[in-house]
């Protein structure tokens, strides 16, 4: 009772598809809700307290809700889209942009279901996802970056909201079914398809591995569930409902361009956030549609960009500005051959562990960023892969596994 926003009119549009609810849907819960909500719960077999609780919206935003009555339910009709607005400006903005225009992009994100964190004017990692999840439902470039295509479609009657937000739209809800590590086929892949959606996994390929068993757990995690990486009912039943709460990270901020440059404020990445992925099968082909990325260290706390530009058998890259190779010396010391775990962020608001070294070498690109020659970004891959490119890649592959390791104890 009391309770407003925009989450109370979803429910109060769904009590009217249903025949529950004849008022209007103004966003507040009083009275008249409790008093439908009562009547949908009686109606369908749940506890009667007039509280619209996790097991009440589940039933009610399914394909399995009771209706009121057979011979005056209204019409179902699809959650409308909320009306859009005028472009403001196509003014490209990534991980690192802040202000109005930034807000305007997390609340427009925001109505259509694909943002539920703050908007607070600052893009960051869980806005970078955010626009990652509206890149990919609407077929464009899904790197992240708001630029004129991704503005002109968010901003215009055409935009959809997030599936699974939607009622009408929303795949049934799974019978008790029991997914777990080994899993393979139809049931799997599905599952594995609404994580991708989420963006808890990069790819459904029907197999219940351990990148789905921690895409799973950190599910669970972000949904308040029992982590144990094993989909069981109460995990599919919140995966598929209008409730589930996507991936979301939180904010981040490049750092300034120059030393004259203001410094803005810096939210490091969650640790629950950073993916341990391999560089041959996962990482190298989103490295080469998204180049560049911010580099953190999570020891000092100390953040920079850098820029790849070639894609063997590890990331040969080089910072932007002599800023950046300011901070990188600051992080590993200057011309420092010894490898460094970092947190790698992307412009599509996912995060990697890597290992970086300090020792500008061979070609160099940027006359003008304080280093001659370039850096080497390695990124996990199996052992055997490392011992036969050598002993250094040995070291990066030891120095990386040394880093998922502190990582993870952060976390708990």
């Amino acid at each position: 009772n009391g309770t407003r926003g925009k989450a109370v009119q979803r429910l109060q549009k769904r009590l009217m598809e249903l025949g529950y609810y004849l008022c209007t849907a103004d966003g507040i819960y009083d009275s008249a809700e409790i008093a439908a909500v009562k009547e949908f719960q009686r109606k369908n077999g749940l506890k009667v307290d007039g509280i619209a609780g996790y097991e009440t919206q589940v039933l009610l935003y399914s394909d399995s809700a009771l209706p009121a009555t057979s011979a005056n339910l209204p019409t179902p009709v699809p959650t409308p889209v909320p009306s859009a607005t005028p472009v403001p400006s196509m003014e490209t903005l990534r991980i690192g942009s802040r202000g109005e225009e930034v807000k305007r992009l997390q609340d427009r994100l925001k109505a259509l279901f694909y943002y539920n964190g703050t908007v607070d004017g600052l893009f960051g990692t869980g806005t970078a996802t955010s626009v990652t999840l509206f890149q990919r439902a609407h077929g464009l470039s899904a790197d992240g970056i708001a630029g004129e295509k991704t503005l002109k479609k968010l901003y215009s009657n055409d935009a959809k909201p997030l599936a699974t937000h939607s009622p009408t739209q929303a795949p049934q809800q799974q019978e008790a079914t029991l997914l777990q590590m080994g899993d393979r086929g139809s049931e799997v892949k599905r599952m594995q398809q609404q994580l991708v959606a989420l963006g808890y996994l990069a790819v459904a390929d029907g197999v219940y591995g351990i990148r789905t068993y921690n895409a799973v757990a950190a599910f669970q995690k972000r949904n308040n569930l029992k982590a144990d990486g094993v989909a069981g009912k109460m995990t599919l039943s919140r995966l598929y409902s209008g409730s589930a709460i996507p991936a979301q990270g939180t904010t981040i901020v490049i750092p300034p361009v120059s030393p004259d440059a203001p410094n803005p404020q810096f939210k490091a990445p969650d640790p629950a956030e950073v993916r341990y992925a391999n560089w041959y099968t996962e990482i190298r082909a989103r490295a080469k549609l998204m180049p560049d990325v911010v580099i953190y260290d999570p020891d000092s706390g100390l953040h920079f960009n850098l820029h790849m530009f070639s894609f063997g058998k590890h990331a040969d890259s080089e910072p932007p500005t002599e800023a950046d190779t300011e901070i990188l010396y600051e992080i590993n010391g200057k011309d420092n051959w010894d490898p460094k775990y970092v947190w790698v962020i992307f412009s599509d608001g996912r995060v990697y562990i890597a290992s970086i070294h300090s020792n500008g070498h061979t070609v160099d690109h940027t006359s003008t960023n304080g280093m001659t020659g370039h850096i080497c970004l390695h990124f996990p891959r199996i052992m055997s892969e490392a011992e036969a490119t050598g002993p250094y890649a040995v070291r990066h592959q030891n120095e990386i596994n040394y880093g998922w390791a502190l990582t993870q104890a952060m976390i708990r």
